[in-house]
Parts: structure tokens; C-alpha cells; sequence
């Protein structure tokens, strides 16, 4: 007798959800933006029904006021010990805890929202597919004589600027910054965050900034060449541009340059490999033969080429595994402190004011290039998708001895439905409420941190459902509010409670919210046909469902993988244990996983273990077998039993070994076939 996963859930494991499509093949949409395929309370129908949202909502918001008793004009706290005042935003440490103080003296906790414009690019969608053929996912585009404004991006469309002029009129620019302004008093926040562009609606916020044509790492990477001698010459024009327009504005809380652009050690790799006029490349080449008293003999033994001098070093493509990761996290570290004091003088000189933050970070840099930047910003930016601090609060050591103060300045809650897809098994949640609760436990607990100084929700509004840009740009459902301008009262709830603790939380009083089990809300249907397999209570906490760049893995969009955010140490996680049932046997199984094509070790059996058991209790390893399956950016493999399984057996746990954190999300797994018999 055979049998896979159990009946009903084989069948929705292994066969729907491997042949799911891209969003852009399964998604048509109304005239208003909105997928056709699921109907909501709510869902607009009507250009009337949108002004009469208007309508109800301006009831509400028409009376709202800033409470001057409490807060200066700038969202600062009136209470406590007034701090010096020198007219523009800074940082100082209280007591042990940081904070922002404003430009009249007061201490300040940044609740902010980003990307606060229908003008972000984002919150468009491309009018042609990439084959520049007309989209047909579109069922009514809006008249471009009519919405002119839907068009302000040269072959994308923007719904959602259609759907605020027929909201509020032909005045609509000037209204939504009004309405949104309202709408931050009454849910709790005081700042715009980033991604603003230079949109303004009267609260503080960061301005964001591009380099320009300075030189980069790579075609596919944001990381710069800081040791191009003319890097600072380069992009003098891009900070001189932002300083000349922002110099003068008590708003403006601080500069920020670039995203997401710091150095990794998968970077130092491909720096290896790029061509003789690298500057970075030499760059590195010298520092390791400082190192070693000024001898390239000693480096190019590192790259097993003897005898090669520098400029043969230079003009071949290097492999970096013999050199140490010690020496080439130093280089990172020592390239930021260059990069962001660089940058640093070159704020100063255009505006000796205000704050210098450089660029937010996330994940996939080293700390190393983060704890350099400390040296030279006034506080750190963070991009954090979870419900905790994450791979951050795995650094907090460090960060504790710079002791410099962070912000988070993007971090938010999704779930599936309305044509939208999860985001991560980390921040895809199974409702609207949900997401509240997220919010919630993400900044609650993050506030009582004496380092961390704000957050900015990313983002405003949800990007649109086809796409902000093709074949794999994002459309989620990141917004407090839809493409119709209509705000998620169920999450807004939550929202509007952490919002009125964060401040007191962060000044040592209350309590952050918790609950019993945070990870309980994370799920969706597609995560739960993976994670309903396994017995409660035997899942690894690091262990998370991963839905993203299914084109990286043959199409498979239901996998599991180590959540590098979360993870601290190489180790064993078990993704779970499977139990065939009563009176069943395992007797044979399959397991589908994958490799980054880039790890160094690309044997499946090494990061994957199976073990077996009768009772439950006591297991044994089982020996694997690998067959390669399709190859991709993550190879394929399916592991089966070498030699079978033992009589009897009728628990299998499946985990996960995991020998580099910074690579813990390199070894996936998917689809398991098994077979049982009485």
C-alpha cells in the first residue's frame, strides 16, 4: 500500500501548489486596480462609493488638532528635563537610553510611515510586459486625458493616483498630504520615515537621496567603489543637490544616502572576480599584502598562483576560499569606515546642521560594514521583516559597544488574499488583525532597547497587485492602507495601541505586548500545507516557510528553510517530525531540497539529516542517497533512504544543518514523498 503525506494534504502539497503561477499570468484587475478573482467587505464598486468613503472619513478626521499641551511642533514630548535646543534634530544619550531631540529641546521617539506619496515609483505598475507587449491583466486602464497623473511615469501607470482624483477631485494633491497628515495624528505617528523623495506633509522626516554616476561592484549590485579616487568628486553633486534643497528645514530629522548598498563577504567574492580597473579589487589586494609585510609573494600564495605579482593578481579572477574570513571581514569593516567618512565630510561641508545617516541595512550585509559606519553616522538605519529584532539582536553585542543608536526603518506585516501573494515566512500573517498583532510585538518589544531610537512602517499604501515593475518586482500587501485609499481598520486598531506605549516603553515604563506563542500568527494557506505535515511542537523556532523568487527554484513556491534573521550558531534545526499514523509504516521516502549553486559545499546530505523512530522517542540517523534534480540558481536534489528503512518505522524527523549562519537560507527543502504500509 502506498500513500503520500496523507491523503487530502499530499494531494494540495504536491500538486497545487507546485503548479502555481506567476502573479502577472493569474491576476486581472478592475478599473480601479483591484483583483477580479475574490470579492471583500469593502471592495469598491463605484466612483461614488469612493467619495463617500471621503465623506465618512472627513467626519472623523476634520477636528483633529496636534495636542500642544503634550507635544512641541514637532511631535516632541513636553515632559521631563528640556534638553539644549539648537534648532535642528540630534541625538543624545539620557540616562542610558538614547533618543532624538528636536530642534526646540524635547525628546523624541520616531514613529514614522514611508513612502508617503502616490508619486513613489512603487506604487506603479508596468503598462507592457517585458516582451513589450500590452499587459492583459488590465480590464479598464484610466483615461489618460482624465488621470494625467496616472501616467507621471513614463510607460508604468499609477491606479492609485486614478483613485485619489476621483476620491477627492481635481485638488486631490493638495488633499491626500492633508488627509494623510489627519490620519498620522489619529493612528499615533509623527514622521514620514523615508522614501519620501522630497514629499512633504508638515511632520519630520529622513531625506533620501541617490549617489549618481559613481562607480559600483558588479552590474547586479548597489554596493560602490569608495576607492575610486574620484569617488568623493563623483558624488559631491548628488549630496550638494539634497543639502541645497533641505538645508534650511527644522524638519528634516537626517540625510540618508543609498539603500541597502553595504559590503558582505559574498561581495569581497565577486569583487575578486571583476577586472583589472576595479579600485576596490586593488584595494584589497594591497590590504592583504599589508598584512603581510608588504609581500605579494604571500598573497598569491593565498590564491594558490606563486609567483604572480600584484598586477597578474589583479588582471585574474581570484577565488576568495583561502583567504581568511577574518582578514576579509576587517576590509569590510575598514571600506565602510572610508565610504561613510567620505560621505560624512561631504554632508558637513553642505550642511554642517543635520544629522548624517548613510543607508539603511539589512540581512545580507556583514555587521562588519555596519559596525565600520558607526564610527561616522549619527545613528544607524535598519530594514528588519520579522517579528523581533532578528538578525540585528544577534549582533546587539556589538552594536552595544559602539554604542550607537538605530532606527528601523522598514519592517511590516502582509497577508495573502486580494490577489496578493505572502511575502516571507517571517512577516506573512493569516489576517488583517494580524498584522496589528505583528506590529505590535515587533515594536513594543524593540522599543525598550536603550539603542533604538524609531521605526518607519514600510509603507503607506499597498503596492499595486500586477507588479511595481517586471518579470519579478513586488506587489504585496505592505500598506496601512489599499490602492483604494481605504485603511485596514482591523490592523490600524493595534497599530493606534503600540503607537501610544512605544515612547513611554522606551523611557523604562509599562511593558512591552506579548503573547504566548508570537509565531502563531505567521501562516498562509501555502505555509500551512508545509507546516500542518509535522507534529505540533517539533518544529525548530528558527525554521520558517519561504515563498519568494519561486524562479529560483524551478517554480517550487513552498519550501522551508533556516530564518537567517533569527539564527546565532551553526546547528542542527529540525523543520519537524513527520508520523505516518496509527498502523502505518514508513517504508520509503523522497525529499526534494536545494542548494544555492554558490556554496562552497554542494553535497545535499551534508546540510540535510533524516532520522527514524518507532516509538517516538529514540531515533537513529538514516543514511542518504542524492540523485540531482534540475539545476538553477538553487540546484536541485532529491534525497531518498541509501538502503531502505527499518521495520517498523513510523516517525521520520527531518532537520536542517546548518555549518554558516550567514548562509543558513542557502539549504532549502520542498515536496516529500512517502510511503507507508500497514
Amino acid at each position: 500500500m502506498t500513500a503520500q503525506l496523507s491523503g487530502a494534504l499530499a494531494a494540495l502539497f504536491i500538486g497545487s501548489l507546485c503548479a502555481a503561477a506567476p502573479v502577472e499570468n493569474l491576476k486581472t484587475i478592475d478599473r480601479y486596480g483591484q483583483f477580479t478573482g475574490e470579492e471583500w467587505p469593502g471592495k469598491v464598486t463605484s466612483d461614488d462609493q469612493l467619495r463617500a468613503d471621503a465623506e465618512r472619513e472627513w467626519k472623523i478626521l476634520k477636528n483633529l488638532a496636534p495636542d500642544t499641551t503634550r507635544y512641541d511642533r514637532f511631535g516632541g514630548r513636553l515632559e521631563g528635563t528640556p534638553r539644549k535646543a539648537t534648532g535642528y534634530f540630534r541625538v543624545e544619550k539620557i540616562d542610558g537610553r538614547w533618543w532624538f531631540i528636536t530642534p526646540e529641546g524635547n525628546r523624541f521617539f520616531l514613529q514614522g510611515v514611508d513612502a508617503v506619496s502616490w508619486r513613489e515609483t512603487g506604487y506603479n505598475t508596468p503598462l507592457l510586459n517585458v516582451d513589450s507587449r500590452p499587459r492583459k491583466e488590465f480590464l479598464e486602464l484610466p483615461e489618460r486625458a482624465r488621470f494625467q497623473e496616472a501616467y507621471h511615469t513614463q510607460g508604468k501607470v499609477n491606479f492609485l493616483a486614478g483613485n485619489l482624483k476621483r476620491k477627492y477631485g481635481p485638488d486631490f494633491d493638495r488633499k491626500f498630504r492633508d488627509i494623510a497628515r489627519r490620519r498620522f495624528l489619529a493612528w499615533g505617528f509623527n514622521s514620514t520615515a523615508k522614501w519620501g523623495w522630497g514629499e512633504s506633509i508638515g511632520l519630520p522626516f529622513i531625506e533620501d537621496s541617490h549617489a549618481g554616476p559613481v562607480r559600483r561592484i558588479g552590474e547586479k549590485y548597489r554596493a560602490i567603489d569608495m576607492y575610486d579616487p574620484d569617488f568623493a568628486a563623483k558624488i559631491e553633486p548628488a549630496v550638494k543637490a539634497v543639502c541645497d534643497r533641505r538645508r534650511g528645514d527644522p524638519m528634516l530629522i537626517a540625510y540618508s544616502m543609498e539603500n541597502e548598498n553595504g559590503w558582505s563577504e559574498e561581495l569581497v567574492a565577486l569583487l575578486l572576480q571583476e577586472p583589472a580597473d576595479c579600485f576596490a579589487k586593488g584595494a584589497f589586494l594591497d590590504f592583504l599584502a599589508q598584512k603581510r609585510g608588504g609581500d605579494f609573494a604571500g598573497v598569491a600564495e593565498l590564491f594558490d598562483r606563486p609567483g604572480e605579482n600584484r598586477a597578474g593578481l589583479l588582471a585574474a579572477k581570484l577565488e576568495s576560499a583561502g583567504v581568511p574570513v577574518a582578514e576579509v571581514r576587517e576590509f569590510i569593516n575598514l571600506s565602510s569606515q572610508r565610504y561613510h567618512r567620505i560621505l560624512r565630510e561631504l554632508f558637513r561641508k553642505h550642511d554642517p546642521y543635520h544629522m548624517f545617516m548613510g543607508a539603511a541595512h539589512c540581512p545580507k550585509q556583514s555587521v562588519d560594514w555596519y559596525e565600520g559606519a558607526a564610527k561616522y553616522v549619527d545613528f544607524l538605519g535598519f530594514n528588519i521583516y520579522g517579528l523581533s529584532l532578528g538578525w540585528v539582536d544577534r549582533d546587539m553585542d556589538r552594536l552595544m559597544r559602539a554604542d550607537t543608536p538605530f532606527t528601523v526603518l522598514e519592517y511590516s506585516f502582509v497577508t495573502e488574499g486580494r490577489g496578493y501573494p505572502g511575502y516571507s515566512g517571517n512577516n506573512t500573517v493569516r489576517s488583517q488583525a494580524d498584522r496589528g498583532t505583528g506590529f505590535r510585538l515587533f515594536t513594543e518589544g524593540a522599543a525598550v532597547n536603550p539603542l533604538c531610537i524609531g521605526f518607519g512602517y514600510f509603507i503607506y499604501w499597498d503596492q499595486p497587485v500586477t507588479r511595481r515593475g517586471l518579470p519579478d518586482g513586488e506587489a504585496f500587501n505592505f500598506g496601512l492602507v489599499n490602492q483604494c485609499d481605504q485603511p485596514y481598520e482591523e490592523m490600524l486598531t493595534a497599530v493606534k495601541a503600540a503607537n501610544a506605549k512605544l515612547f513611554d516603553l522606551h523611557d523604562g515604563k509599562g511593558t512591552p505586548f506579548t503573547i504566548p506563542t508570537p509565531r502563531s500568527i505567521l501562516g498562509s494557506a501555502k505555509s500551512r500545507a508545509l507546516t500542518d505535515l509535522f507534529l505540533p511542537g517539533t518544529q525548530s523556532e528558527f525554521v520558517v516557510f519561504d515563498p519568494s523568487n519561486r524562479h529560483y527554484f524551478n517554480g517550487e513556491s513552498a519550501r522551508l528553510k533556516v530564518d537567517e534573521n533569527s539564527v546565532k550558531e551553526p546547528g542542527v534545526y529540525p523543520a519537524g517530525i513527520l508520523s505516518s499514523g496509527d498502523g502505518q509504516r514508513y517504508t520509503d521516502f523522497e525529499l526534494k531540497v536545494y542548494l544555492w549553486k554558490k556554496s562552497a559545499d554542494q553535497n545535499p546530505v551534508n546540510h540535510f539529516s533524516v532520522e527514524e523512530s518507532s516509538d517516538g522517542k529514540t531515533y537513529t540517523p538514516v543514511k542518504l542517497k542524492a540523485a540531482a534534480g534540475a539545476p538553477s540558481e538553487f540546484n536541485e536534489w532529491l534525497l531518498s533512504p541509501a538502503s531502505g528503512l527499518k521495520k517498523g518505522t513510523s516517525y521520520l524527523k527531518i532537520s536542517f544543518k546548518i555549518g554558516r549562519v550567514q548562509e543558513s537560507w542557502a539549504a532549502q527543502f520542498g515536496r516529500i514523498k512517502l510511503k507507508t504500509e500497514p
